[in-house]
């Protein structure tokens, strides 16, 4: 059925002029002289964002405080209402971090003694209530923030950085027909954008399979091409023009950069999906339809490491302000084949910019929200402050299986993810590592501004499959919440609150807030410890279930033991020690590089440790089962309990094995655990020989 529904273009086709004025007046400013001090507080310049004219002018400002002695900072966002030709009153939408500053912004007004060499504002700032305090800003940039960018491409590939709209007769009639280019888009978009000049070419090589890129792979191209590489977050980004991705061909681009701390730094665009595959109506135009396409989807994958969600999916923004998501937005971040009507439809009335929600956000957001490598809040954490729509199929559930949600300093959290089909039709969900992998989940901690995402340190590679759920039917997953990719999120003792999230079907599902509490170190020792134990090392030693190459890590875990840490924490170190000594497995070493620049492994066969490593792993378990499983939880204590029996059974100690799976039951039928699970266990202990 045909789509009759009329376009609606966006307002703002050309640059706005505001009156009495010869000159674009927005921009980035500063304070034109000493900041004052107010109440005996030293206040470092604030830096202000000025958004009233030119492109798709936001009426907004955005104001950023920074203390001397502490670095803490506040950013407050605000909207403009005009109460002269060129003066404004600020009116405030929301603050970020605490406002701990004696001044605050009632109203701005342009100099007109200005000119276009030297721009000048006057903020007006009420300081202890009642005084009234105006402060002179000179602009340093006419736009909002800088932004470098560097491209390289794959041998026998072409870069797609521009776009003449007139080559494709599909477009809206007020557009201007004049060739596009991304600095122009995201010059209009806010940003001082410089192309470096140098443009590698990558070997085709370096991808393994067939010339066909994954992540890994990119990633490393990245670290190696990129001339401005760093492991921190800066103002700056990478795109790659490659052929193919590996995992799914029907991908046109990809923002890859998910490894290590800093993220959001890197693109890459594939000319070989299967999405620039001809449609069947573009008749004469072909090239300039993969041309445009291609473009779009340049500047939508910069989108994305610039913080931004796709359309449909920006509206549970947690931390910034409310954002409508829409499958009809006009904008680089929407799917031109989702939106309604079809792609013709949506190039009809695209004007080749992103929306104002993601202009407002791009522009007034504070730093870290926006600049690549920096905090990936709000994209990562958009669920945070979402709440599930009434006829969501699936429903998230956050609990512990334990008596009172407080952990003891050193403990790791776990925490039980209950997930449940409450519709009455069959749901399709990803298989269970793709869920572990792909959710995801924020710790705040009492008194913080902002909620720490924490990124799994195993993330799922490949296609995903997928299995029913029945009405009524709920799968559970347990999560490692104290660390992550990006370091540790409950390191201190205090008040927490935690939350998960799932994109299903191109909504976010999200959980209930799971408030816990970290107790106080209960000895020197554990103060002591502490420097040591809170490391990467231990954190991926407790998250995997022990390691046998993380030698730091588990020395630390030794001296926990022997220090007599509290029970938890060394019931923890106990199993991870044992765990993967317990039976056979494998160890990857990396041998150097080998004369074709290609990294050399060796994979060596680990023989499970002595009968006596096997009784430690049992004792841990069952000597006080019902300590082990509080702390443990219900999911991790099984499949602990689990791999303990098998390796029983492969050393011929069958009876010892139906011992401990007897032991497994009881456990967790005083847990009043689901029947189906103890009847599984039972079905286990017959058959043991």
């Amino acid at each position: 059925m045909a789509f009759h529904r009329q376009i609606v273009l966006p307002r703002d086709l050309h640059p706005v002029r505001l009156p009495h004025t010869c000159f674009d007046i927005s921009g980035h400013y500063i304070p034109e002289n000493d900041p004052p001090c107010f109440l005996g507080r030293d206040i470092l310049p604030f830096s202000v964002r000025f958004d009233v004219d030119g492109w798709y002018p936001q009426d907004a400002l955005s104001l950023t405080w920074h203390k001397d002695d502490s670095g803490s900072a506040c950013h407050i966002v605000a909207k403009l209402c005009r109460t002269s030709p060129l003066a404004w009153r600020i009116a405030p939408l929301k603050t970020f971090g605490k406002n701990m500053f004696a001044c605050r912004p009632i109203s701005v007004r342009f100099d007109p003694e200005s000119n276009s060499g030297h721009c000048r504002i006057m903020i007006t700032c009420a300081v202890d209530g009642s005084r009234r305090l105006e402060i002179p800003y000179k602009r340093t940039s006419l736009r909002f923030h800088p932004l470098r960018w560097e491209y390289d491409r794959v041998e026998h590939v072409s870069c797609t950085t521009s776009y003449p709209p007139a080559s494709h007769p599909v477009r809206p009639a007020p557009l201007d027909p004049a060739r596009l280019s991304v600095i122009t888009v995201f010059n209009r978009a806010g940003f001082d954008l410089s192309v470096e000049n140098r443009h590698d070419i990558v070997p085709m090589e370096l991808a393994s399979q067939g010339g066909e890129w994954n992540e890994r792979e990119l990633h490393d191209a990245m670290q190696t091409y990129w001339s401005n590489f760093s492991d921190k977050p800066q103002w700056s980004l990478w795109t790659l023009f490659a052929n193919a991705f590996q995992e799914n061909h029907s991908i046109a681009g990809i923002m890859f950069d998910t490894l290590g701390r800093a993220k959001r730094r890197g693109t890459a665009l594939f000319s070989h999906a299967s999405l620039f595959c001809l449609p069947h109506n573009t008749g004469g135009a072909s090239a300039a339809w993969k041309k445009r396409l291609r473009f779009v989807c340049t500047c939508h994958e910069i989108g994305h490491a610039l913080n931004l969600s796709h359309s449909w999916e920006k509206g549970a923004f947690l931390q910034w302000v409310p954002m409508q998501s829409s499958e009809e937005a006009f904008s680089f971040m929407n799917y031109p084949s989702l939106f309604p009507g079809g792609e013709e439809r949506f190039f009809s009335g695209f004007m080749f910019r992103f929306d104002d929600d993601e202009l407002f956000f791009m522009r007034h957001a504070p730093d870290e929200f926006v600049e690549m490598g920096n905090a990936t809040c709000p994209a990562d954490i958009a669920f945070a402050a979402g709440s599930n729509k009434g006829n969501a199929p699936l429903h998230i559930e956050l609990r512990t299986n334990r008596r009172e949600p407080d952990f003891e300093f050193m403990e790791p959290v776990l925490l039980e993810c209950k997930l449940k089909n409450r519709s009455d039709r069959m749901q399709l969900v990803d298989e269970e590592q793709v869920i572990r992998s792909r959710i995801r989940i924020v710790v705040q901690r009492k008194g913080s501004a902002l909620p720490l995402a924490v990124h799994p340190f195993a993330r799922f590679d490949g296609v995903p499959g997928t299995v029913c759920m029945a009405p009524g039917e709920s799968r559970f997953f347990a999560l490692f919440v104290s660390a992550g990719t990006q370091g540790w999120s409950v390191a201190e003792p205090g008040e927490y609150r935690c939350r998960a999230g799932l994109t299903h079907d191109k909504a976010m599902i999200v959980s209930n807030w799971f408030d816990f509490k970290v107790k106080r170190p209960v000895s020197r020792i554990c103060e002591t410890l502490a420097q040591d134990y809170f490391t990467d090392d231990v954190a991926r030693i407790l998250a995997f279930g022990g390691s046998n190459v993380l030698v730091s890590g588990n020395d630390c875990l030794r001296t926990c033991i022997e220090k007599n840490v509290p029970d938890p924490v060394a019931r923890h170190a106990s199993i991870a020690l044992a765990l993967p000594l317990h039976k056979d497995s494998k160890r990857i070493d990396y041998c150097g590089s080998g004369p074709d620049g290609r990294p050399r492994i060796a994979v060596r066969q680990m023989r499970s440790g002595s009968d006596a490593v096997v009784d430690k792993l049992r004792d841990t378990l069952f000597i006080d089962s019902d300590s082990t499983v509080e702390t443990l939880g219900n999911l991790r204590f099984k499949q602990y309990a689990d791999d303990l029996c098998s390796s029983l059974i492969l050393r011929g100690r069958a009876d010892e094995a139906r011992r401990c799976l007897r032991r497994l039951h009881d456990t967790l039928a005083k847990r009043k655990v689901k029947r189906s699970v103890l009847s599984s266990i039972i079905e286990r202990i017959d058959p043991v020989k």
